[in-house]
């Protein structure tokens, strides 16, 4: 793997990344083609057998200045498939429809609308997993939310669209895992129980929202949520409070600690975030972040929740300037490999 500065890079570096793809003997690309690239034309002259639609919400206005030029943008993509190709499409969502305009591959349009030709079902959501169909063909998957059941659904008709069987396709996805550091679910190999811990790259706002309802959702009766978050040094202070409330609103516990916190002092960020809380006297303050992430496993129920934000993938943590090495997904199987040690000690015991 090579890393890119762009999330779909410039057609120079596009075009040779393509060649050693090719090269090797690789069948299929899936590329994820941002707004900024179409409207840049960064992807201009490539067709795609199939392009995929999952929504649109509030965000690069800064750079489109409207929702119409931010559709507008995506809707090139579309433009790109050929008679042969296919375009899969969320139904659900408000510009799923306008995607279709001017494709002229055959589209496929899903979502839980009972009016759409194909027909999502979301029969259970739960911290273990999703469990789903698309027309009638149950589908399983390790992923969590209602936003990845549209996820797992849209990646099930792409390759079914491709000409591999449905059966097929359904069996893989039983064990596909998403993107590093998105609700990324941190394993290890143990017969004993463990809770269920995510980590997540949310450091706004808005991510925080999103995958804290998300799992808040997703809890049973007997689960709690636990969620372990900080806010980084140097950037809007202005956040601070709001994700404090956000956290405080759908975490059963609350663990504030550092994220990066860079040239600022963890403890006064810290500060900060409580300001937002109704009631910061329940929440728990470890500003040193590994003893926050061991504490909330090995202090959590077998099946509660652990939801760690605010790094997901990044394997550093940034302190006066300086980068560290620091993972917060090896650090929570530590922690959960020092649980499984205590549970056996105490079996033993």
């Amino acid at each position: 793997s090579e890393a890119s500065k762009y999330t779909t890079a410039d057609p120079v570096e596009l075009a040779d990344d393509l060649r050693k793809i090719a090269d090797l003997g690789t069948e299929f690309v899936s590329m994820e083609v941002s707004s900024h690239a179409l409207d840049q034309d960064r992807v201009s002259g490539l067709d795609f057998e199939v392009a995929a639609f999952t929504n649109l919400t509030l965000d690069h206005l800064d750079y489109h200045k409207t929702m119409e030029a931010y559709a507008a943008a995506k809707q090139k993509l579309f433009h790109q498939v050929p008679e042969r190709g296919f375009a899969v499409l969320n139904g659900d969502d408000h510009y799923g429809s306008y995607m279709a305009d001017g494709c002229k591959g055959k589209v496929y349009t899903f979502g839980q609308n009972i009016h759409l030709p194909y027909r999502l079902r979301i029969n259970s959501n739960t911290a273990s997993g999703l469990s789903l169909s698309v027309n009638s063909l149950p589908v399983e998957s390790p992923l969590v939310g209602e936003f990845n059941a549209y996820n797992v659904a849209q990646a099930f008709l792409i390759c079914t669209s491709l000409g591999f069987e449905p059966e097929d396709v359904a069996e893989a996805l039983k064990t596909a895992k998403g993107a590093p550091g998105r609700l990324d679910r941190v394993t290890i190999d143990s017969e004993n129980p463990y809770p269920h811990v995510f980590v997540d790259y949310a450091h706004t706002p808005d991510a925080l929202e999103k995958v804290s309802s998300t799992l808040h959702a997703a809890r049973q009766p007997h689960q709690q949520l636990v969620i372990v978050f900080g806010c980084g040094g140097d950037r809007d202070r202005s956040k601070r409070p709001v994700m404090g409330k956000i956290a405080e609103t759908y975490g059963d516990r609350v663990i504030v600690t550092s994220d990066n916190p860079r040239t600022e002092d963890p403890e006064t960020i810290i500060d900060e975030i409580y300001t937002g809380m109704d009631h910061p006297e329940e929440a728990e303050r470890i500003s040193d972040r590994r003893k926050a992430i061991v504490h909330a496993i090995t202090s959590s129920n077998n099946d509660d929740l652990v939801l760690i934000a605010g790094k997901g993938h990044e394997d550093y943590q940034e302190i006066n300037g300086k980068r560290h090495p620091f993972d917060d997904r090896k650090i929570a199987k530590e922690a959960i490999k020092t649980r499984d040690s205590h549970h056996l000690n105490t079996e033993e015991g």
